[in-house]
């Protein structure tokens, strides 16, 4: 079942008001957050916002200068790494070069004096979930980097830790193979039923494998979310630009009434819900904004006119870039057909439409 759905999980990690400087830099600025059992949790931010910081004193290679981290309850905020039921996947994967692919994952179980009979059983079960097993004689040299990656989280589940740290575990690997990793690491967190924690600054990979997200910058979470919450309804703008695209625009605010406001964007007027927020900007989605056709209509929409300055063919959308009497929108046109459908050329007079509905409301 995924971590969401259902009864909600108790918290297995809670980060209570934790911050930790490096000089005079305050990498994590009083960060507070729950990880449940049995979660796919991603921090998602730019390199420099905290992220990696704030795995490492999860794992206990660094110690908060304020604020305490807890798992399973228990406050670990000064126990030492091997004393945590966590185990961290590093992004160079630290293999042993002169160990074979079996013995790089048992490893860890040797240290702890695990019996033989045991060892032989977990490694061969960790390697059958990573499809490893046929490369267990194998030396690291000998293997691609996606096998090495699959070796070092055969190593790193084969002590099944309570939950399991991934630092930028897919950066090395090219575009498709990151994509069907992707989909295993997914699939292998759900089977094994431990808590994942990944850190990257890849917003598709942590759309697509995360139950939640938090969004980090400059030391600060921003927001925490599942990945439709964060890209339908983010926090400010700051989060709606890093997830995913939009048309962030500063509007005419003409009037307000109880919670909502009469707004223009290019001189058209529409009224929008927008709760307690002032001061505000809003945000529209490129595929939510549609290209009337010549005589065309939508009811109910907001219609703007404008000049396409660029078309750009990305093979499952057609995106464009219209110059209104204020604004430059990003417009993505689904090439849902082989057939040719109706794409203005550059320079075309058009009118792009959008529902007040699809409108998003970004706090200052």
């Amino acid at each position: 079942m995924h971590a969401k759905e259902g009864r909600e999980q108790p918290p297995l990690v809670t980060i209570e008001h934790v911050s930790k400087s490096f000089g005079a830099v305050r990498a994590v600025d009083d960060v507070s957050l729950t990880i449940r059992e049995g979660e796919f949790f991603a921090l998602l931010g730019p390199s420099g916002c905290g992220k990696t910081s704030l795995m490492r004193m999860i794992a206990g290679f660094g110690e908060p200068d304020r604020g305490r981290i807890l798992l399973a309850g228990h406050d670990v905020t000064h126990v030492p790494p091997h004393k945590r039921p966590v185990n961290m996947m590093f992004q160079n994967y630290a293999l042993f070069p002169h160990l074979n692919v079996f013995e790089n994952v048992a490893f860890g179980l040797r240290e702890e004096g695990v019996a033989k009979h045991e060892i032989f059983a977990r490694v061969a079960e960790a390697l059958r979930l990573v499809q490893m097993q046929p490369f267990a004689e194998r030396k690291p040299q000998a293997l691609s980097g996606g096998q090495k990656q699959r070796v070092a989280l055969a190593r790193a589940i084969v002590k099944r830790p309570k939950l399991l740290l991934l630092d930028e575990p897919l950066a090395a690997l090219d575009r498709r193979l990151r994509e069907e990793t992707q989909e295993e690491l997914k699939h292998l967190q759900k089977s094994l039923g431990i808590a994942f924690l990944v850190v990257t600054h890849d917003q598709d990979e942590a759309m697509m494998m995360a139950d939640r997200i938090a969004v980090m910058q400059a030391g600060k979470v921003l927001q925490t979310g599942t990945p439709a919450d964060l890209y339908e309804r983010p926090a400010n703008r700051a989060v709606a630009r890093f997830i995913g695209d939009t048309n962030v625009i500063d509007p005419e605010i003409r009037a307000r009434l109880d919670g909502r406001a009469l707004v223009a964007a290019d001189g058209v007027a529409f009224e929008i819900h927008t709760g307690p927020a002032r001061d505000f900007s809003l945000g529209i989605r490129p595929e939510k904004l549609r290209v009337l056709e010549p005589q065309g209509s939508i009811p109910g929409a907001v219609v703007i006119e404008g000049v396409v300055e660029q078309r750009l063919y990305r093979g499952d959308v057609t995106e464009l870039r219209v110059r209104t009497a204020q604004h430059v929108w990003r417009v993505a046109m689904l090439n849902a057909s082989r057939q040719s459908t109706f794409v203005p050329d550059v320079g075309a007079r058009i009118e792009i439409a959008f529902s007040p509905h699809d409108v998003m409301v970004l706090p200052e």
